[in-house]
């Protein structure tokens, strides 16, 4: 899987550099920049991808590297052994996560005190279905069953809290 789009983002945010300034510092057109940006399934040219490269000043495998790996590297160092072990024997399993889901995976392995593998991927798993369902609820919220959708979303959220307790 190709991850130049996120890694572009990720280079230009660390960079400060606007989609104008990339594309003037690596000799693309606008358009080039835009497309490998917005478009997740874009196959940029090998020449295309080394004068991103020179413009961004980086090597050219930072277009390449896998941005799950990337930001579990600041999670991982310092957080519980067991996180540390899945991400590396199953690391398709945070394909596509941000510092956010990363942080949840802490908070919520601290907080439900887990201990072993299976209670962890039960987290991850549920972690990536509440990724899936983020544009459903979206749909819900912007809709006119948004206000009763919060509602029984914090009445559960009220009965779960007094649980706390992860169902095996």
């Amino acid at each position: 899987m190709a991850y130049f789009g996120d890694n572009l983002r990720r280079l230009m945010a660390a960079k400060n550099l606007t989609l104008n300034e990339v594309a003037r510092r690596s000799g693309l057109d606008v358009r080039t920049v835009h497309g490998i940006l917005n478009n997740p399934r874009a196959r940029p040219h090998a020449r295309t991808l080394h004068k991103l490269a020179q413009g961004l000043a980086v090597p050219v495998e930072e277009l390449f590297q896998n941005p799950a790996a990337l930001s579990t590297s600041a999670v991982a160092r310092g957080t519980n052994p067991l996180i540390q072990r899945i991400l590396k024997e199953q690391p398709e399993l945070f394909d596509g996560w941000e510092s956010a889901d990363f942080h949840h995976l802490v908070q919520f392995s601290d907080r439900y005190n887990i201990q072993h593998p299976p209670e962890l991927l039960q987290l991850v798993n549920s972690i990536n279905r509440i990724r899936q369902l983020y544009p459903e609820i979206l749909t819900i919220l912007m809709s006119s069953y948004g206000t009763l959708f919060v509602k029984v979303v914090e009445s559960f959220s009220a009965i779960v809290e007094k649980d706390q307790e992860i169902i095996p």
